[in-house]
């Protein structure tokens, strides 16, 4: 009898642990990360990284075209390029950089007290931190198909790079 393939890789074994009952999971880990127990990473917490860093993306690109489309928030500078202004904010305003950074870190904290707790009872799926405000989970088929789409999440993550490369070669809008 001939060990199952992996669907994303024929070429692989099947990874134990992704037997397709998480969204997205096509079996690819060429890596065996799925596997590493023994160093306090598990597959629960990879896939609330994933997750994490996902929504990130989407929030970053979001915010990128934002700033191309309509211009920079009031008293921050407008600059050729984003990562320009940021440099000038850091220059001018550094508490406000530090304050960021204060404040990213708290959310990180929150998010792993929430991460291993939900790990070590199960009481949580990874990333849900019951913030639904427009309902998406209350219908299960509407949830399932969101669910399926953490394959538009993952390309995402590359979209903020993408958008700062394409962005800084075009001309900026104008902000009359």
């Amino acid at each position: 009898m001939m060990a199952e393939r992996s669907k994303s890789l024929p070429f692989l074994m099947k990874p134990k642990n992704l037997d397709g009952s998480m969204a997205g999971d096509v079996g690819f880990d060429p890596l065996g990360l799925s596997e590493i127990n023994e160093v306090g990473i598990d597959l629960y917490w990879l896939r609330e990284a994933e997750l994490k860093h996902c929504r990130l993306g989407m929030m970053a690109a979001a915010g990128i075209l934002f700033v191309e489309a309509v211009g920079p928030a009031p008293g921050f500078p407008s600059t050729k390029s984003q990562m320009d202004a940021f440099w000038t904010v850091y220059a001018e305003k550094p508490s406000l950089v530090g304050a960021a950074l204060v404040a990213i870190a708290i959310l990180e904290v929150i998010s792993g007290v929430a991460t291993t707790q939900g790990r070590q009872n199960g009481d949580r799926a990874p990333g849900d931190y019951n913030f639904d405000p427009l309902g998406f989970g209350k219908d299960p088929a509407k949830f399932k198909d969101l669910q399926v789409r953490i394959a538009e999440g993952r390309c995402q993550k590359r979209g903020p790079q993408r958008c700062i490369g394409d962005v800084q070669h075009l001309q900026p809008l104008s902000r009359s």
